[in-house]
């Protein structure tokens, strides 16, 4: 009487682990991308917050001066979560942007006229007056 096989062979067992060990790395790279979008969500929605306070700042003071060191707008440009960020005021203007996490080479800009857009991280730096 012969025997009968019973269980993998190592072979099958190899083909298995590597097929898991792809579909994980395939999901993993996923997550990391929906991560970095959430950031980038997070980022846009905090720094459109600036342009209510400065609206608001606005009209209490008819003037830009000193907006970017309210504590409204600290506590706004505090909560964002960017490496880099920048918030410039003069008398009649003020503007800021953060680089963004997806790509770092477009950073998101918000300013005094409304305006909010996405710009290249080479024009979101301290003395930024505008997002045009």
């Amino acid at each position: 009487m012969r025997k009968e096989k019973t269980g993998f062979t190592i072979i099958e067992i190899i083909i298995a682990v590597a097929i898991i060990a792809a579909l994980a790395s395939i999901i993993f790279y996923y997550v990391l991308g929906q991560i970095s979008k959430s950031k980038d969500s997070k980022i846009k929605a905090d720094m459109n917050l600036l342009i209510l306070a400065g609206t608001d700042y606005a009209q209490i003071y008819d003037t830009f001066e000193s907006f970017c060191n309210t504590t409204e707008a600290r506590r706004i440009f505090n909560s964002i979560e960017s490496d880099e960020k920048f918030c410039h005021h003069t008398d009649a203007t003020w503007a800021a942007c953060a680089i963004l996490f997806q790509d770092n080479s477009k950073a998101w800009c918000v300013d005094y006229s409304g305006t909010k857009k996405e710009i290249s991280a080479n024009n979101c730096k301290q003395s930024i007056s505008s997002c045009n």
